[in-house]
C-alpha cells in the first residue's frame, strides 16, 4: 500500500513530470551530443582540411561553404537542445489551426 500511496503523490504534486521533464532533458541532450560528436565535428573538421588542401594546391580557388563548419561550435549545439526540449508540437498545431481559420475567415493569415 505505501507504493500505491507513493503513486498517488507523485500524480499530484507534479514530482512525476518534474522528474519526467528533466530526465527527457538529460536524453535530448546525450542525442544531441553524440550527433556532434559522432558526425557533425568529425565532418566539419574533413571539410576543413579538404577545402585547406585544395586552396594549398591552388591559390586562386575559392573555398566552399558548409553548414557543418558553422554549427560545429557549442553555442550552436546549446541552441539545438534548448530548441528540442522547447519544442511544444501542439503550439506548431494551434498556429495552424489560426493561421487555417484566418485564411477562410477572409483575413489573409499573419503579416
Amino acid at each position: 500500500m505505501a507504493g500505491l500511496s507513493f503513486l498517488s503523490n507523485l500524480e499530484t504534486n507534479k514530482t512525476f513530470d518534474r522528474i519526467f521533464n528533466v530526465g527527457m532533458l538529460l536524453i535530448l541532450t546525450l542525442i544531441v551530443r553524440a550527433t556532434y560528436a559522432i558526425y557533425v565535428r568529425p565532418a566539419a573538421e574533413h571539410f576543413v582540411v579538404e577545402q585547406q588542401n585544395l586552396v594549398n594546391a591552388d591559390p586562386n580557388y575559392k573555398g566552399k561553404r558548409s553548414i557543418l563548419v558553422i554549427i560545429q561550435e557549442p553555442q550552436p549545439e546549446a541552441a539545438y537542445v534548448i530548441r528540442v526540449v522547447a519544442a511544444d508540437p501542439h503550439d506548431d498545431v494551434r498556429i495552424l489551426d489560426e493561421n487555417r481559420r484566418d485564411l477562410v475567415a477572409g483575413h489573409g493569415g499573419p503579416g
